[in-house]
């Protein structure tokens, strides 16, 4: 559940950069809607691998907004470029803007460029396991919820110093929760599909 009272209205410099951002903050609903929303994302390493459920009601806490309207609506918002910014609030803690920077890269989670890594705790964050870029630009942390694992948030880690390494996706690939449309993202070299779509 989002706590409103972790967040606060912009500032007018900050209102500019949300009116900067927004074309961004569109795009990266698109790449969620036409990638995430309504799948299982399956992301393996040699060693390990998770099944990652996105919901529309993720991708407001993601981007570390508040819409007054609800987080459902904001995803909706977005998907149709028509967000109302005075209906917006931000992070109190600062991370809003740094949540909204690394938003340009989000699109390498679906590439050969990311890790998985384990648990770990930064700041006041505990989470299950992350996917980074291997660049250390940004990392999606995940939780697991007991029945599934969700995303928890949106970290840029180019002001990071420590952060768990983790291990090179060797395969990503995505199932419709509605039937049995498959989507093969990424499947590193010399491997076989065979071997991961088995169920």
């Amino acid at each position: 559940m989002i706590q409103k009272s972790r967040y606060r209205i912009p500032n007018q410099k900050e209102f500019r950069r949300l009116e900067q951002s927004v074309n961004l903050i569109y795009q990266a609903a698109d790449y969620f809607q036409e990638y995430f929303v309504g799948r299982k994302m399956v992301y393996s390493t040699q060693k390990n691998e998770v099944e990652l459920y996105f919901s529309q009601t993720n991708y407001m806490h993601l981007c570390g907004l508040y819409y007054s309207e609800g987080a459902e609506k904001f995803f909706i918002d977005c998907l149709d470029k028509k967000v109302n910014l005075k209906s917006l609030l931000i992070k109190k803690d600062g991370t809003t803007m740094q949540k909204l920077q690394v938003l340009p890269s989000i699109k390498e989670l679906t590439s050969p460029y990311v890790w998985l890594t384990g648990s770990g705790k930064y700041l006041r964050l505990e989470f299950d396991y992350s996917l980074r870029t291997r660049k250390q630009i940004l990392a999606l942390t995940l939780k697991n919820t007991q029945s599934k694992i969700v995303p928890q948030s949106l970290l840029n880690l180019k002001s990071k110093e420590v952060f768990p390494k983790g291990d090179p996706v060797i395969c990503i690939y995505s199932k419709s929760l509605l039937g049995e449309e498959l989507k093969q993202h990424f499947l590193k070299d010399g491997l076989d599909w065979d071997d991961y779509l088995k169920d």
